[in-house]
């Protein structure tokens, strides 16, 4: 039986390494060559964008979200997602195989650990060279850090929050509320990831 919330996760962990690792070493004290920083952001956009639309799928089968709507969703976030094809791939698979899969997708739940924080090293280097973009793309581009800042905020919350449902000396009603705050933060985060998704995908740098 295939468990696609930790294939998606392993797979869209690995590449997301790949790509930032790539686009890093343009960085280094270069931010004045204009097509080394559209091509540097571009590439760490996009890997960004490949992970916040994995976080979103598994985190809407955690919230048993998941339906062919969402699917659908993802599907269309992933067309124009750089190396997102082998994740288009299993979610049309997922798509053709019927509700009984998506059941199965949605027993695979959502964790803290999960939640890993999400960074903008190039982005955070280049910040005069983004200063010199049109505002819409300026606004843009600091419209994403900004909710890449809030995602580790609510990942950080989310471990917080996690480690507190296995305190023994917590009385039932009070782990009940920390347990409805925590699937608030999973919905708040899931929420954010498709926006930057959708963010990312109309930036036209």
């Amino acid at each position: 039986m295939t468990n696609w919330g930790d294939f998606f996760l392993g797979w869209g962990s690995g590449l997301l390494s790949a790509l930032i690792g790539a686009a890093a070493p343009v960085a280094l004290g270069r931010w004045w060559n204009k097509k080394e920083v559209r091509q540097g952001l571009n590439t760490e956009l996009g890997a960004i964008r490949l992970r916040c639309i994995l976080m979103f799928y598994r985190l809407s089968a955690h919230l048993r979200t998941l339906d062919r709507q969402t699917l659908e969703m993802i599907q269309t976030q992933l067309k124009d997602t750089d190396g997102g094809e082998d994740f288009g791939t299993s979610i049309n698979k997922l798509l053709e195989a019927g509700d009984a899969a998506l059941q199965i997708a949605m027993q695979t739940g959502a964790s803290a650990q999960m939640l890993s924080k999400l960074t903008v090293p190039f982005m955070e280097a280049n910040m005069p060279a983004i200063a010199r973009y049109k505002p819409e793309v300026r606004r843009q581009l600091l419209e994403v850090h900004a909710q890449i800042g809030f995602l580790s905020e609510k990942g950080d919350e989310a471990k917080a929050l996690m480690h507190k449902t296995f305190d023994s000396d917590i009385a039932p009603n009070n782990r009940t509320i920390i347990e409805q705050n925590l699937q608030g933060v999973y919905r708040d985060v899931a929420m954010r990831c498709m926006h930057v998704s959708k963010t990312i995908g109309s930036i036209r740098i």
